[in-house]
C-alpha cells in the first residue's frame, strides 16, 4: 500500500520553447515541407509499435490533407506502405529545439496510439507540447491520464470517428480555443511542476 505522504507529479513540457513561435513572423520554413499545401495533420514522436497504422492510413486517404510525421521510423512504418503516399511527409527525427517550427505548420496534432496494456501506462508528453504551440489535438483514448485534458482535447474512443474528429477540430479552431490550449499547457509546464513540488515539500 502507498504511504499517505506519496504524491504524483507527471511529466511536463518546456512551455517557453513550444509556445515561443506563436504569432511569430520570423519563421523559416524547413525545406522538407516547403511544397506542402492544404491542411496539415501532424504527429511528433517515434513512429513505432505504439502506432495504429490503420488509423494513419485512414488519415492519408484524405488527399486534401498532408500527413506530416516528425520522428524516427522503423520497420512497421515501412511495412505499412505509408511512405509511398504522396500526401505523407516523413522528415525523420529532429532536435528538440526544432520541433516548434514543425508544429507551427500543423493545423491539427494527433496522437494515434493503439489502446493496449503498453500504451495505457504512457503519460502523453507530446500532448502538452502540442497545446503549448496552440495546436488543436485529436487522440485515441489510450490512457486515463487523458481525462484531465478532455475539455480541451478531442479524445476519440471509436477510431472509426477519428477522421471526423480531426476535421471538426480544424474547422472549429478559434483564438479563444488556442488561448485555452496554451493555458492548459502552462499548467503542465516544468515551472508549474516545480511550484507543485515545493508546495508539497512545505506542507
Amino acid at each position: 500500500r502507498l504511504n499517505p505522504n506519496t504524491y504524483y507529479l507527471p511529466n511536463a513540457a518546456d512551455f517557453s520553447l513550444f509556445n515561443g513561435l506563436q504569432n511569430s513572423n520570423n519563421i523559416t520554413t524547413p525545406k522538407e515541407i516547403e511544397s506542402i499545401s492544404g491542411k496539415v495533420v501532424g504527429y511528433i514522436g517515434s513512429v513505432d509499435h505504439r502506432i495504429d497504422y490503420e488509423l494513419l492510413k485512414s488519415i492519408a486517404e484524405h488527399t486534401e490533407w498532408t500527413l506530416l510525421l516528425v520522428g524516427p521510423t522503423g520497420n512497421d512504418f515501412e511495412k505499412s506502405g505509408l511512405d509511398s503516399r504522396k500526401n505523407v511527409v516523413s522528415v525523420g527525427a529532429k532536435p528538440l529545439e526544432q520541433l516548434p517550427t514543425y508544429l507551427n505548420y500543423m493545423d491539427c496534432g494527433i496522437i494515434p496510439f493503439l489502446c493496449n496494456k503498453l500504451t495505457e501506462s504512457i503519460y502523453p508528453l507530446k500532448l502538452n507540447e502540442y497545446l503549448a504551440a496552440g495546436v488543436p489535438v485529436v487522440t485515441t483514448n489510450f490512457s486515463t491520464d487523458l481525462n484531465e485534458f478532455a475539455t480541451i482535447v478531442e479524445v476519440v474512443s471509436d477510431t472509426r470517428l477519428f477522421d471526423n474528429a480531426v476535421l471538426k477540430q480544424i474547422a472549429s479552431d478559434s483564438p479563444a480555443k488556442k488561448l485555452a490550449r496554451t493555458e492548459m499547457a502552462r499548467a503542465n509546464s516544468w515551472e508549474s511542476r516545480v511550484k507543485d513540488f515545493w508546495r508539497i515539500v512545505n506542507l
